[in-house]
């Protein structure tokens, strides 16, 4: 688990899932700062193996329409745009060579230059993006391509770099791709559903985790996806029941359990949040959780409290004291019709 407070998942840190859909009391969970771990969207911790190699031999009889086009001018100018910015940030900031500084990567990368093959290549890309380099990651899952058109790990690969870089539109065509060259593939269903969620395609999103759990019941971050999709909508009982399904196959879910509390929460369930946020592994990260569940529920007292007992189990957590004085600070304000603060 991170090491304070933030969206978790598979690649997924820094970015907020997408708020849309959710009851407008929860908006304040799911923005900036909020819970520990929303959702899972890629194909999690304890499947990464499996997520990122394609199981079964890739068929060829899907639609036409699951092919991936040629990218149009205007996804053309933001890709362009993308890598620019990144290419820029990067040389301004003349950051530390991560190639050097990071084992796993540089043995990697020593791979594919002693042995370019599409899967070295591919490697090297999983890598990059683990490490968060997305305009490298994009060039050797590319290289990957080149080398093999067929090679659906690496379109599901580029699919999930475009989606953590912020552009998920234009991943979305690698994703069907990645669908099409391996219908029977539960990471990429997966990873295709995680990308028209965050686009606003609910249904078709549920669809998606809907087949990989079909194709792989063991398959507990798509499970975790229904839940935290359910709760998105409103589906309380819904997204409880789905997080467990997902605990029941992977007990040690942070993520579930997580998403579990949070069910619970909306629900009006708070003792039941408790446990879930306690039970998921550092008891500062639970108690900062909770305050923020206290906080989209207007508890300002009970917030401030959760704060400062985060802050007393793990004094790194520096955002707990800073939300405990916010919290007390809202307290003593006079309330508003429906608990709301008056300026």
């Amino acid at each position: 688990m991170p090491g304070h407070p933030g969206p978790g998942g598979d690649g997924l840190r820094g970015s907020s899932p997408m708020a849309a859909g959710i009851p407008s009391r929860w908006k304040t969970l799911v923005g900036g700062g909020g819970v520990a771990a929303l959702i899972l969207v890629g194909a999690g911790c304890a499947a990464r193996q499996s997520a990122e190699t394609a199981t079964g031999r890739p068929h060829d009889t899907v639609a036409q329409s699951d092919l991936a086009a040629p990218p149009s001018a205007s996804v053309q100018s933001q890709i362009d745009e993308k890598m620019r910015e990144h290419r820029e940030a990067a040389a301004a900031n003349k950051p530390v060579v991560v190639e050097n500084n990071d084992a796993a990567l540089a043995r990697a990368l020593k791979a594919a230059e002693d042995s370019p093959s599409a899967e070295n290549y591919r490697r090297a890309a999983v890598e990059y993006r683990r490490v968060q380099v997305y305009d490298q990651a994009h060039d050797y899952f590319k290289r990957a391509i080149a080398l093999d058109p067929k090679n659906a790990a690496a379109f599901d690969g580029l699919a999930r770099t475009w989606r953590d870089w912020g552009l998920p539109g234009v991943g979305l065509s690698h994703a069907y791709k990645a669908v099409y060259l391996a219908p029977d593939w539960a990471a990429a269903q997966n990873t295709l559903g995680t990308l028209l969620f965050v686009l606003g395609n609910n249904g078709e999103a549920r669809r998606r985790f809907e087949r990989a759990v079909a194709l792989d019941p063991k398959a507990a971050y798509a499970l975790n996806n229904l839940c935290y999709l359910s709760f998105t909508e409103g589906d309380e009982t819904r997204a409880i029941a789905e997080c467990h399904e997902a605990l029941g196959r992977d007990p040690g879910s942070i993520v579930a359990r997580n998403n579990l509390a949070l069910a619970h929460a909306a629900a009006g369930q708070i003792d039941q949040a408790e446990r879930e946020f306690l039970a998921a592994g550092s008891r500062g990260i639970g108690f900062y959780n909770l305050g923020i569940v206290h906080m989209a529920r207007r508890d300002y007292p009970n917030a401030a409290v959760a704060f400062e007992t985060a802050f007393r189990e793990k004094p790194s957590l520096w955002e707990a004291s800073v939300r405990a004085r916010e919290a007390w600070s809202l307290a003593a304000r006079p309330q508003g019709p429906g608990g709301a603060v008056r300026n």
